[in-house]
């Protein structure tokens, strides 16, 4: 894509609703009773309105309690929307972000991806905004939405690109600068989520829990065996059975094979009936992963009563996902398999994710190199 051409062609538009445009809140806040947490949104940004592509931007970030922040949010992610005739950033190279703000440029990794085809969801067109250019000149044939995310940054991250005062994005070989508009959103959604005591201009590490030195790692040189056999010990005792999706039965984390780069576990529903009917069954949830095929940009979060720990995966590999049978806890015939970018798992504490996330970018790193 032609980096001229994007930026003569690049439009903000936004949906307002307020006539004093001027004094309008481009930031929705609301709080979650059921979990204590308050959810904060940004407005859609519209960064590329092309003929050849449509792309949007949205925040979205979470901190315990109600009313304004008074700790590190637990959760914050920036997702990326692309819309396009075909794909743009399904190799591994072309969904990495980097961003420069003013003379300083920050390399975020590689971004979860998710590629959605118009023949497969006929629901794509329809979530195209009227104004996007690529629905109108793309009629006759179908349209790709291409999903990435860049999860779990730090408040001080954000922070640094909301000082900027210039700040241009650049995933894969597409570029793009961020509006005065946009700016202004970017500044107004790390104020509503950065509590008033703290700087937020240094405070990427605050809260960062210290990691204990036996902890197997990259600096103590922990052979990949016992490694493994750490990591699960530490899944089996801290995993939590808290997720976050409210609906969902409680499930627990059984590990089951983590002798190899090849690991393997499961999330067993703690209720095998539905509240609905007990002809319902909640199945077990089968996950394999292979190490090897994992970024190295391993994340955590701390929300209320849990930690999320993140794993993604590098394009264009997957990891496998089979739904079995629960025949009264033990796993059945299969009854679905899939693929997934990325998976999330829960802990107790963030001192365990903390943990975790060291050993197994550790783990990660010696399973690339058997690659």
């Amino acid at each position: 894509m032609n980096y001229r051409t994007i930026l003569q062609s690049l439009a903000l538009t936004f949906v307002t609703t307020c006539v004093a445009a001027g004094q309008q809140s481009h930031i929705q806040v609301r709080y979650s009773a059921d979990i204590d947490t308050t959810i904060v949104d940004s407005d859609v940004l519209y960064v590329i309105n092309m003929p050849s592509q449509f792309m949007a931007i949205r925040l979205e970030g979470a901190y315990a309690k109600q009313g304004k922040p008074t700790r590190l949010p637990g959760r914050i992610n920036v997702l990326l929307s692309s819309y396009s005739s075909s794909p743009l950033y399904e190799a591994e190279d072309s969904h990495r972000l980097r961003v420069k703000t003013d003379e300083e440029i920050l390399d975020f990794g590689l971004l979860t991806y998710v590629k959605s085809d118009e023949d497969k969801s006929k629901a794509i067109r329809s979530a195209v905004p009227s104004i996007a250019l690529v629905g109108a000149t793309s009629k006759s044939k179908g349209l790709t939405l291409e999903s990435m995310a860049m999860r779990n940054v730090t408040l001080g991250d954000l922070a640094k690109l909301a000082s900027a005062a210039n700040v241009v994005m650049k995933l894969g070989d597409t570029v793009f600068p961020l509006t005065p508009m946009q700016m202004s959103i970017l500044r107004e959604f790390v104020q509503a989520i950065t509590p008033e005591k703290i700087d937020s201009t240094a405070i990427a590490k605050v809260d960062e829990p210290v990691v204990p030195l036996d902890v197997p790692s990259d600096a103590n040189h922990a052979p990949l065996e016992q490694t493994l056999k750490w990591i699960k010990t530490e899944l089996d005792r801290e995993g939590s059975t808290k997720n976050l999706v409210l609906t969902d039965v409680p499930r627990k984390l059984e590990p089951l094979d983590f002798n190899t780069c090849q690991i393997r576990y499961r999330l067993e529903p703690l209720r095998r009936e539905t509240t609905v009917s007990n002809t319902l069954i909640y199945a077990i949830m089968e996950y394999r992963i292979d190490l090897g095929d994992l970024d190295t940009r391993v994340s955590t979060s701390n929300l209320r009563d849990v930690a999320i720990l993140a794993l993604t995966i590098r394009a264009p590999a997957k990891i496998k996902v089979f739904k079995h049978a629960n025949e009264h806890g033990t796993m059945g015939r299969t009854l679905d398999e899939s693929d997934t970018s990325s998976v999330l798992i829960s802990l107790k504490s963030i001192e365990a994710a903390a943990q975790l996330r060291v050993a197994l970018i550790h783990a990660i790193n010696l399973c690339h190199a058997q690659h």
